[in-house]
């Protein structure tokens, strides 16, 4: 809760909305503590990338947990929706051969989502293009349920092996308009 309440003052401080791009590339290269954090966009129903800041760390899977944890914190830019849940859903994080991100996650949690398709390919984007843009130098992500691989994530979407950065899920720069704006 501690990190939690810390990542959202460093966020209250230096928080705004950006276009997916060279804009969060340039603006991440400047401060190697920023990140992208892909959220609902409620009105498009795909997801808008947002820069937020993470504690220092040296370990990578501690960077990497606190994106996640970003994840369900709900954002406060307009029009913009956290779609993991409040409850802590996160078992362990490890990288593979540098350039796998292992992401374990409880089976408790799946039972928190009614998702179809569409809302769990969501959910596994969010979640996947999160952590390769915040660190373009893993290639994958693979999710595993209770130390396990598993089929499906929730029925649907195969997670049985790693995952690639899907544009598809992506706002489009053009689509976005007035949805760039610097928040307070």
């Amino acid at each position: 809760m501690i990190t939690l309440a810390i990542l959202m003052l460093c966020w209250l401080q230096d928080g705004n909305l950006q276009p997916v791009g060279e804009t969060i590339d340039a603006e991440m290269e400047q401060d190697d503590n920023q990140v992208v954090v892909y959220y609902l966009n409620r009105r498009m129903m795909l997801l808008q990338p947002t820069i937020r800041k993470l504690l220092p760390t040296s370990s990578d899977c501690n960077r990497v947990k606190q994106v996640i944890e970003w994840l369900s914190i709900h954002p406060e830019e307009d029009g913009l929706i956290s779609i993991w849940p409040d409850a802590v859903f996160l078992r362990d994080v490890f990288i593979v051969d540098d350039e796998i991100v292992v992401v374990d996650i409880y089976s408790t949690a799946l039972g928190e989502f009614n998702a179809g398709v569409v809302t769990e390919g969501l959910l596994i984007h969010s979640l996947v293009n999160s952590i390769l843009q915040s660190f373009p130098w893993q290639k994958e992500v693979w999710i595993l349920v209770d130390g396990g691989v598993q089929d499906t994530f929730l029925g649907h979407i195969d997670i049985e092996k790693p995952l690639k950065f899907n544009q598809s899920t992506v706002l489009k720069e053009e689509s976005e308009g007035q949805q760039s704006e610097e928040q307070p």
